[in-house]
């Protein structure tokens, strides 16, 4: 990416006075090393919860081919003696992550998006097929059976709980 910033600017300095040039590269390095700044005072500041683990071979995420949204599943054990809410879930891995629920009912089934959901005191929420997913969507990177998600949940109390995802074709496949 930095060669491909100094060819551009390079091909440009014959169409921009040097100073301008000079400038504009200044300002992408100080733009980028503030984002970097800012994404370090997150990892410093965002505790870590030791409340909630991961149930043994309950995680993965499925893995379809052409980068089509991808469901995950999990099954999330809280070990605390108060309900935990989950309020949002991110990963650098791809572009949105959501959270559905499946709904039957004599005529139909349907999912319907959740903005939230809670683990109960010393109890599990568990996302398993037909129940309940998480949607990931636009994958940011090539995607295949092997790989893991990193999936961050959010905590209502400020805390957060990551994980790896292993990306399968099966569930059985452990």
């Amino acid at each position: 990416m930095r060669a491909r910033t100094l060819t551009v600017l390079a091909l440009s300095a014959a169409l921009v006075p040097a100073s301008a040039v000079a400038a504009a590269a200044a300002a992408h390095d100080t733009h980028r090393i503030a984002q970097h700044r800012a994404a370090e005072r997150t990892r410093a500041v965002t505790p870590v919860t030791t409340d909630i683990t991961a149930v043994d071979k309950s995680t993965w995420v499925r893995w379809l081919p052409n980068a089509l949204p991808a469901a995950g599943y999990i099954t999330l054990k809280n070990s605390s003696e108060k309900p935990l809410d989950v309020t949002k879930i991110r990963t650098p891995d791809y572009q949105r992550v959501s959270i559905y629920q499946t709904v039957v009912d004599s005529q139909s089934s349907r999912m319907v998006k959740l903005d939230k959901f809670t683990i109960p005191a010393h109890g599990e929420f568990a996302f398993v097929p037909g129940r309940y997913h998480l949607m990931f969507e636009k994958p940011t990177r090539l995607i295949t059976p092997g790989d893991n998600a990193r999936v961050i949940f959010f905590l209502s109390d400020g805390k957060v709980f990551k994980v790896r995802m292993p990306v399968r074709t099966s569930p059985e496949l452990y």
